[in-house]
């Protein structure tokens, strides 16, 4: 959420860091893109909305977090690596049968 309303020069931050995997323009769209995905995506999670592919954007953006972290020896990667861990393991189980990804799929069956 920080990152949401940190506006454009955070963004360039945080959007930086895919120049470690050779992706150098439009920092802060990428950075804009990781605001939304940590906000929404985890509003969407919470509900249990389309649950994969928010595992696979809130994944990849935990990926970049820990090769920022360990590329640039500022802060600790742990979290994001713990985190990437975590999505990983949601995006195998899936959403489960209280979630609106469930109730939503047996809706459209009927």
């Amino acid at each position: 959420m920080f990152t949401l309303v940190g506006g454009p020069e955070r963004w360039t931050n945080v959007g930086g860091a895919m120049k470690r995997i050779g992706i150098d323009f439009m920092p802060v769209f990428w950075g804009f893109m990781a605001a939304i995905t940590e906000s929404l995506g985890g509003l969407l999670l919470a509900l249990g909305l389309f649950t994969r592919p928010v595992c696979l954007l809130l994944g990849f953006t935990m990926l970049m977090a820990t090769i920022s972290h360990y590329a640039s020896g500022r802060g600790n990667p742990g979290n994001a690596v713990k985190f990437l861990f975590v999505f990983v393991g949601l995006f195998i189980i899936g959403p489960g049968k209280y979630s609106l990804d469930e109730w939503l799929s047996k809706k459209r069956q009927k």
